[in-house]
C-alpha cells in the first residue's frame, strides 16, 4: 500500500488549529444538584471568554457547590467519629 506523505508545514497548520479551540460557555441550566461542576475548562473557558456576567454566575455555582461539600464532609466526619468510637 502506498502511503501518503504530509509536508512538516502542513502537519503543524493541523496542530495548530487544533489548539486553538474555541471555548464553549457554561450552561448552568444544566448543572443539576449534586453533581459538581469540572472546575478547570469552564473556568478557563470563561475567563478566556471574559465575559463578567458568566464570571459571576460561575462563582456563585462554585461557592454554593463549596458550601454543599463542607455541609457533607461535616456530617462524614461525625458518622467516622461516631464509628470509630463505637468499634
Amino acid at each position: 500500500m502506498a502511503t501518503k506523505k504530509v509536508s512538516a508545514k502542513k502537519s503543524a497548520k493541523k496542530s495548530a488549529k487544533k489548539s486553538t479551540r474555541k471555548p464553549r460557555p457554561v450552561n448552568f441550566r444544566s448543572i443539576k444538584a449534586g453533581t459538581l461542576l469540572e472546575y478547570g475548562d469552564p473556568i478557563r473557558d470563561a475567563v478566556a471568554r471574559g465575559d463578567i456576567n458568566e464570571l459571576r454566575k460561575l462563582a456563585d455555582v462554585a461557592r454554593k457547590q463549596i458550601q454543599d461539600v463542607e455541609n457533607v464532609l461535616g456530617v462524614l466526619e461525625k458518622n467516622i467519629q461516631k464509628v470509630s468510637s463505637a468499634g
